[in-house]
Formats: structure tokens, sequence, C-alpha cells
């Protein structure tokens, strides 16, 4: 299987672990073991954190993947526990792989019109 097609089961079955198992307050580990179409099994772990950050400021998120694992995808959302609307005010900036190529970076945004905001952050890990 081609490594993209590979990438992208894998980020569907940690998409659907993360959200048939909610967000928890403080960082999350969630594992599983699923099979990709070439029949092998792989291990991945979904590595989640809520954070604040405060109204006018900026804050990088940085969660890295347990040692012998490497990114697979990962993300953030404003409001912890679910999805919310579209805020101008309060919004993830950017998101990717770190420096490190061991884990993955969220840059979030809260402008001065916005109060402190909630928002989750995750990293889908696999051994690959």
């Amino acid at each position: 299987m081609a490594w993209a097609s590979k990438r992208r089961a894998l980020r569907g079955a940690a998409m659907a672990a993360v959200l048939g198992a909610g967000v928890a307050v403080g960082v999350l580990v969630g594992a599983a073991t699923t099979t990709v179409a070439s029949g092998a099994p792989v291990a991945y772990k979904v590595v989640t954190k809520d954070v604040t950050v405060g109204s006018g400021s900026s804050r990088v998120v940085d969660l890295t993947c347990p040692k012998g694992l490497v990114p697979t995808g990962g993300g953030a959302h404003y409001q912890t526990g679910g999805f919310s609307e579209v805020s101008s005010d309060a919004y993830v900036a950017g998101s990717d792989v770190d420096p490190s190529g061991r884990g993955w970076a969220s840059a979030l945004i809260v402008t001065p019109a916005q109060g402190s905001s909630s928002f989750t952050v995750n990293v889908v890990c696999a051994d690959i």
C-alpha cells in the first residue's frame, strides 16, 4: 500500500477513536490497533491535550509522540469537549509536524476582543 493511502487509513481510524472516546481534561493517550488494506496490523496512539489561551495572547502547543512512534497526523480546534462555531477572535493559526519530526505543533491565537479561550490539540502517532 502506498504511504499516502496508509496515512489516510491511519488518520481516519484515529479520528474515529478520538470522536468515539470523547475528550478528557488534561492529556489523554488512547491506544488501538487497526488493520489497513494491506492486512498488516498498525498500532497507533492519540495524544490529546486541552489548553487555555488568555485574551490577547498566542500559544504554540507541541505534543510529542511516545518513544518508538511517529506522528502521522494531528490538529487543534477551538473549544474543548467538542467542536464549536468558527470564531474570528479565537482560532488555530497553523498546525503541522513539529520541527523535530517527533510530534505535532499547533499555533493558537486569541485576540483582545475575545476572553480566555479553550482549545483541544492532538497528535496521532503510529508504529510504522
